[in-house]
């Protein structure tokens, strides 16, 4: 009896390890070096009518995991598509999902309404089923205008074919990676410039391609998918995840835009935080992208930080990739490579108007007189160091005062009068003149410069790695 149990927990044992080992072969084979992120093929094809899009979608190469499938929020009439006797053998009776299979090949068709939800002008927006936590590694799509319109389909793939017969139009696209819009417009445009990244549409040969060839560099940098560009004078402007229609004038900011939605899509972002994709992008691509706010925090911190504090933060936002991406992590990256904690990036992400100017937060503890620790922290600011007046003078045993024209800081036998503008104190009824303005106001606090504070109220300062002591040269009476 102990034998036949000894045996069956062994055979347990044995077929458990197989099921885990093919477990792990199958998962390694259908991941792509991200964790749990799959991936596949697709071929799609697409029948324009007058009032709807039929697409038949073909999934290839799929994994063996059960995989949900996300249908576009105003498609209708969902359903397998027979293709062959096994191609909806793994669409489950929901259609909601394709689950677990050996079967590489699925196909199911949907319809999407032409409506003010999908249809803007001649875009036609967010229109194919996606599969959760997957990407696809190659598209290929069939496009049949019924409609014998004519005019020019854009995908963002390459075009690499079309043919007008006498019912319809016919136009194949293929690439790689994913797609998510098509437009239409009426008129076909001939290819003015054309790479393995960028295929431009225009009336008109390129003046001067070196603007276009320099934008193509970035999006090398990035990876960027193919992408089209269609020149339309007089059009609004479209960007697209994989194309752009805008003015020709405007091509440069279209193109910028452009790449600046490609890096968003590399890490988790908010649209409210574009501050934050912008100086990420900056770095990433040694070139002033975005806004004129985000412009200017980059060439401040470019004017303020060594080579080596430079390409740490590069490799350190580039290694973030698929992860959250804010100011507020900025902060934190910044911290890491310089060793200062600063709140520049999520004090500029915040601020429409006038830049907050470029602060570094000291690491060490003030310490007044032998008492305990301050709460706040000096700080650098154009290479010289800063303290907070108030909380120093008041360990000191001074009252600090302030109106709209001085910032007063006196005890029972000292009195200070500084003026919020001139370049001179006073001290006990006493004019003295300064070289600059000793002393800056940030928000609600004032900062003393270090050489000044020693100088004007007699002061030492002794620093270590973690400590920085004030304590006044002779006891003030």
């Amino acid at each position: 009896m102990k034998k036949m149990t000894t045996a069956l927990v062994l055979l347990l044992l044995i077929n458990a390890l197989l099921l885990y080992v093919h477990y792990q072969e199958a998962n390694d084979s259908t991941t792509n070096g991200n964790g749990n992120q799959f991936t596949y093929d697709q071929e799609i094809e697409i029948i324009n009518r007058h009032d709807e899009l039929i697409i038949r979608h073909h999934f290839s190469n799929l994994p063996q995991n059960r995989l949900e499938i996300v249908w576009p929020v105003e498609s209708e009439y969902r359903t397998c598509h027979v293709e062959g006797e096994d191609t909806c053998f793994r669409l489950d009776e929901h259609v909601t999902a394709f689950t677990e299979g050996e079967e590489t090949r699925q196909s199911i068709s949907y319809v999407m309404p032409k409506n003010d939800s999908t249809v803007k002008g001649n875009l036609f927006i967010s229109v194919f089923a996606t599969l959760h936590n997957a990407n696809p590694n190659t598209t290929v799509i069939h496009l049949t205008d019924e409609m014998n319109r004519g005019g020019m389909w854009v995908t963002g793939l390459r075009e690499v074919g079309n043919k007008r017969l006498d019912l319809i139009d016919y136009t194949l696209f293929t690439g790689e990676g994913a797609v998510t819009d098509i437009y239409w417009q009426e008129k076909r445009q001939n290819i003015v410039y054309s790479s393995d990244r960028v295929t431009m549409y225009g009336s008109n040969m390129l003046e001067h391609p070196e603007g276009i060839q320099k934008n193509e560099n970035l999006m090398n940098i990035i990876g960027a998918p193919h992408s089209t560009i269609i020149l339309n004078e007089g059009h609004e402007r479209i960007t697209s995840n994989r194309f752009i229609i805008t003015e020709n004038k405007q091509m440069n900011i279209a193109l910028h835009q452009y790449i600046l939605n490609q890096i968003d899509k590399l890490y988790i972002t908010s649209s409210e935080d574009t501050f934050a994709v912008e100086i990420a992008a900056s770095f990433i691509l040694n070139e002033e992208m975005g806004a004129e706010s985000s412009r200017n925090a980059y060439k401040v911190l470019q004017s303020q930080l060594t080579s080596a504090e430079i390409e740490k933060l590069t490799v350190e936002i580039k290694a973030r990739r698929g992860q959250v991406l804010n100011a507020g992590v900025l902060n934190q990256v910044f911290e890491q490579v310089t060793g200062y904690r600063t709140s520049f990036f999520t004090k500029n992400s915040q601020l429409d108007g006038q830049p907050y100017p470029f602060i570094l937060e000291s690491p060490q503890d003030i310490v007044v007189s032998g008492t305990g620790k301050l709460e706040k922290h000096a700080i650098v600011m154009n290479s010289q160091v800063y303290y907070p007046i108030s909380e120093v003078m008041k360990r000191l045993g001074y009252t600090v005062t302030v109106n709209d024209h001085s910032l007063y800081i006196e005890n029972a036998s000292r009195k200070y009068r500084f003026p919020m503008r001139e370049h001179f104190y006073v001290y006990n009824q006493k004019r003295y003149a300064t070289a600059s303005m000793p002393f800056e106001r940030i928000e609600d606090e004032f900062y003393f410069v270090e050489t000044a504070m020693i100088r004007i109220f007699q002061l030492e300062i002794e620093k270590t790695s973690k400590v920085i002591e004030i304590t006044p040269i002779a006891i003030l009476k």
